[in-house]
């Protein structure tokens, strides 16, 4: 019962390793992730475009029935000034 069963020392346990990392399937994530991300960039690009299209088409023809042009506004009519009225620019003059 004192005798030693095995000549060498037990073996010890090395504990977890974690797998070695696959470099590329981690590379084909990232790029499925960046086209993901670029398809839904340009998807939302398409839909403001198709909004805007659609806006201008129901708007166009209901200002074009208000006779609404593009350009400049007519000018407005300058009244007179009333007698005795000193402009704002003599504020800034010095007296004579």
């Amino acid at each position: 019962m004192t005798e030693d069963l095995a000549a060498a020392p037990p073996r010890q346990d090395p504990g977890y390793q974690a797998p070695p990392v696959d470099e590329a399937a981690v590379a084909a994530a990232r790029a499925a992730e960046d086209a993901a991300d670029r398809s839904a960039l340009w998807a939302l690009a398409a839909g403001a475009v198709a909004v805007l299209a659609v806006l201008t088409a129901l708007l166009l023809p209901r200002a074009r029935r208000r006779r609404w042009r593009t350009g400049r506004a007519a000018p407005t009519a300058v009244e007179p000034e009333p007698a005795g009225h000193i402009p704002s620019a003599a504020l800034f003059e010095p007296p004579r």
